[in-house]
């Protein structure tokens, strides 16, 4: 055996033999109290009102949040907001945590969010002017200010189909920007849309025959996209509701297409499929998320008659229900008072599924609710017997968005109305996750997506000649994308993705 084969091995006994479990993990489900002291967190950025709609995880165990800002009676803007790991704000940013900027209309709204791999923060949702809506798009630098590179002031709106409303956003691999929602072309006809932007801002020519957009009809008058995905081949999966024909309810619905913008025949022979998820209810998508394996997770809002449920259902990669899920291939989560809204989904570095919204409390408000599945789709009784609810605000609570974290944390942010008035604060909640497996491990420290023999490769050896300090870098030049520079980011995914038990 070479010596490179023998080091590798030593890696890979290394990471094996070295995972333990913390036993001073709090159990799932309870709030994190080293998050804002009691794991809840209200943002008020000085403004009269504001909302929050999206969430993505930051470097450095970090959080940054999108929604919108009304910084004067008729104005609203787009607001980005980032957040320590402790939840106090991050005052690198903005000066202050926060950054608020107007787009290009009076009613500007901020409905998704993506983080660049060098740090840059892309959000995309709604400008409003003269009653229309248009696709916008902003890019903000590190600092919190305008990124002039894009576009030449930071910031761009696109009109697609009359009225647009941008909903979900990504970032391929080369730094080009996706972005999904729906379109409307007449008063009762709306459909999937997308558009394609290069990372200068320009519209891709690349994307649907030099247009750079396009709309998509699913089947009919109802599509309503909720959110998108970008595979690691830069086709696109276009992900919501829709009526499959003029006298059914409204089910879940998904297209996938290729890079050119074509549809991808692959993905159940015409490249989109309508699910009935459960028979009789009307069904609402609240989001999505691609596994490592391509299947694609929906969930989202089973409603029949009064009662209103969360549930989900699993797609293989070529558009068929994977019938290993769930009670053949369907979950339903008996939520709280049965009256729940799924707005969101995320996976766990170990495969479980989370999918959160808002149930009713019971006196007739809202207040953050979430559920968890194991990755065949059954319940996971560890977060309790029933599902976790939590009041934040003192009326309602909307939880929009949640994002597990690299170290196994929940987060679900939202919005949460200040009193009996139609004033509203951003709000946030932090979870314990609980112990869970290791899955994310991989050879490529440093995040940058590539294997260095002289830096990711070495840290692995000098892990497998059993060193457990910030030695492990000495000495180490990162490359320009390193996601993990410090000693601090990489002791972290090396604790809470590999297992290893290494000194602070």
């Amino acid at each position: 055996m070479n010596d490179w084969k023998r080091s590798f091995n030593r890696v890979i006994i290394a990471i094996v033999v070295m995972v333990f479990h913390d036993p001073l993990i709090a159990a799932p489900a309870t709030l994190d109290t080293s998050f804002s002291g009691d794991g809840k967190l209200r943002l008020v950025t000085g403004v009269s009102s504001s909302s929050g709609n999206a969430a993505a995880n930051y470097p450095g165990n970090k959080m940054v949040v999108a929604g919108q800002c009304e910084v004067n009676a008729g104005d609203k803007d787009f607001c980005v907001w980032r957040i320590n790991q402790d939840g106090s704000p991050d005052n690198t940013f903005s000066g202050n945590g926060s950054q608020v900027f107007n787009v290009s209309g009076n009613v500007d709204k901020a409905n998704a969010i993506a983080v660049q791999q060098d740090g840059r923060i892309v959000t995309a949702g709604i400008c409003t002017l003269s009653g229309s809506n248009d696709f916008c798009v902003a890019r903000l630098m590190a600092d919190g200010s305008l990124d002039n590179s894009f576009d030449n002031n930071g910031r761009l709106a696109t009109e697609i189909n009359g009225d647009d409303i941008a909903q979900a956003i990504a970032i391929r691999r080369d730094g080009g920007i996706v972005v999904g929602g729906t379109c409307k072309s007449g008063a009762n006809d709306s459909d999937f849309c997308i558009a394609r932007y290069l990372a200068s801002g320009l519209l891709d020519e690349a994307f649907f025959g030099g247009q750079g957009y396009r709309t998509f009809d699913m089947y009919g008058q109802d599509d309503e996209l909720a959110t998108l995905l970008v595979q690691t081949d830069n086709r696109a999966i276009l992900a919501g509701s829709c009526k499959p024909s003029a006298s059914a309810s409204k089910q879940f619905c998904v297209a996938r297409l290729f890079a050119s913008g074509q549809p991808d025949t692959s993905f159940n022979s015409d490249g989109k499929r309508a699910i009935d998820v459960l028979a009789g209810s009307t069904l609402t998508l609240g989001g999505a998320a691609l596994q490592p394996d391509g299947k694609i997770v929906l969930g989202g809002t089973c409603a029949a008659a009064a009662i209103r449920l969360f549930c989900a259902v699993r797609l293989n990669s070529d558009g068929s229900s994977d019938a290993n899920f769930g009670n053949n291939g369907v979950a339903i989560l008996l939520n709280y008072n049965n009256d729940a809204y799924v707005q969101s989904v995320s996976l766990q570095a170990d495969g479980k599924i989370v999918i959160a919204g808002y149930c009713d409390n019971g006196s007739g408000n809202y207040d953050f609710c979430w559920d968890r599945m194991n990755p065949d789709g059954i319940r996971d009784e560890s977060v309790g017997a029933a599902t976790p609810v939590t009041a934040i605000g003192t009326s309602f609570d909307l939880g929009n968005a949640v994002v597990t974290t690299p170290d196994g944390k929940i987060f679900v942010a939202g919005t949460c109305r200040q009193n009996s008035t139609t004033l509203t604060d951003v709000c946030i909640a932090r979870y314990e996750g609980g112990p869970f497996g290791y899955k994310n491990c991989k050879l490529d420290i440093d995040g940058d997506g590539v294997l260095y023999g002289t830096l990711d490769s070495l840290i692995a050896a000098r892990i497998a000649a059993g060193v457990k300090t910030s030695a492990l870098i000495n000495n180490l030049n990162f490359p320009p994308l390193a996601t993990r520079t410090t000693w601090a980011t990489i002791r972290e995914y090396l604790v809470n993705q590999c297992g290893l038990a290494l000194l602070p």
